[in-house]
């Protein structure tokens, strides 16, 4: 199905706990009133936040339930949805077949008191109490994703790191969780109009090694300005890309820019001007080539471009040209998609200094 506009619930009343519940036939003699009607067509939110360890199974679950009996599940890396089971309500009981969790075998899920078209309070077997909303009030912007990086310098020198892209208006602290049990702050940056959290070049360089682990999921752990914690993963599909060719022609004057396209056709790229500061003052839109093309781009007020600071260049001053080449994740199209920046599966980039005039 596609993406609907959702957020993250916003609220501490948010919670799965370890308690002791009612028996595992659903609280008793409680009546509820719970139909399939109550539980289709909307996103339920569960946040089961323990802790920022990797190892700690604590996402935060967004499901929607399709009448059917299809579960479809959101994935904070790209905004993506996609059908990761089944689902079926009788009585009293709702069993969730989640084929990304656990050995994905199906779980019996108890309804409880306090069970309504708003919440759902649910108990399971080994005791534990999940309780869900519908209440989305003001966070529906969070988005997390991770991708490997081939850097390029006029050397001839390629490092190799990971690299993300967090973005959401309600976050106040953002880090990077890897498998070795690293917790990588990530800093807040202006890209043209919007603010991203990303590795700083301390944390890059941290994971400047052939054997990082970019197999493994990445993922996140964000602190919202109300105080929420929450966990999200990027999903990882293990893709690789090349790096660009450090050609001497690739720098034919300061508004003229030039380099030849990869050997494979499923790239796009894009080129930016940034500060000494790293502030990005000119980034054209995504263009797509054949493999090997060659390609160039000249830089004035008429290229279409994402965005443009131009009058903010000084004659003689000094400037960095970076031209990046992006692999995106299966079925995105960036000059279709509205999330393609946070559906990254590999990026190359190539970067050399310039005077401008």
């Amino acid at each position: 199905m596609g993406f609907k506009s959702i957020g993250i619930l916003a609220v501490s009343a948010l919670s799965i706990v370890m308690t002791s519940c009612g028996g595992s036939s659903g609280g008793g003699d409680v009546e509820i009133n719970f139909e399939n009607s109550d539980l289709v067509d909307k996103y339920w939110f569960a946040n089961d936040f323990v802790s920022d360890n990797y190892s700690q199974d604590d996402d935060l679950i967004v499901y929607w339930f399709e009448r059917n009996g299809d579960l479809i599940k959101q994935e904070y890396g790209g905004r993506e949805e996609k059908q990761v089971g089944t689902w079926s309500l009788d009585e009293k009981k709702l069993v969730i077949k989640d084929n990304t969790f656990g050995n994905g075998e199906a779980i019996d899920w108890f309804l409880q008191k306090g069970t309504n078209a708003q919440n759902l309070v649910l108990s399971a077997d080994n005791r534990r109490k999940l309780i869900c909303t519908t209440n989305i009030p003001v966070v529906n912007d969070i988005t997390a994703d991770a991708f490997v990086v081939n850097s390029l310098n006029t050397s001839g020198d390629v490092s190799r790191y990971l690299q993300c892209r967090v973005t959401g208006k309600s976050i106040e602290k953002a880090k990077l969780l890897l498998t070795s049990g690293q917790k990588l702050d990530l800093t807040k940056v202006v890209e043209g109009t919007e603010s991203v959290f990303m590795l700083d070049e301390d944390g890059i360089n941290s994971l400047k090694s052939e054997t990082f682990p970019e197999n493994d999921d990445a993922k996140f752990y964000l602190k919202l300005d109300n105080g929420l914690e929450i966990k999200l993963t990027d999903v990882n599909d293990d893709k690789t890309i090349g790096s660009l060719k450090n050609e001497q022609n690739y720098n034919q004057g300061t508004h003229l820019v030039k380099w030849t396209a990869l050997d494979e056709s499923d790239i796009y790229y894009t080129v930016e001007i940034l500060d000494l500061n790293g502030k990005i003052l000119f980034r054209s839109r995504s263009l797509s080539a054949q493999a090997n093309a060659d390609m160039e781009i000249q830089i004035d007020k008429n290229v279409d471009s994402e965005f443009e600071s131009l009058d903010e260049l000084k004659i003689d001053s000094q400037y960095k040209v970076r031209i990046n080449g992006v692999k995106y994740e299966e079925g995105i199209n960036p000059s279709t998609s509205k999330h393609e920046d946070y559906n990254i599966q590999a990026k190359t980039v190539y970067s050399y200094s310039i005077i401008w005039s």
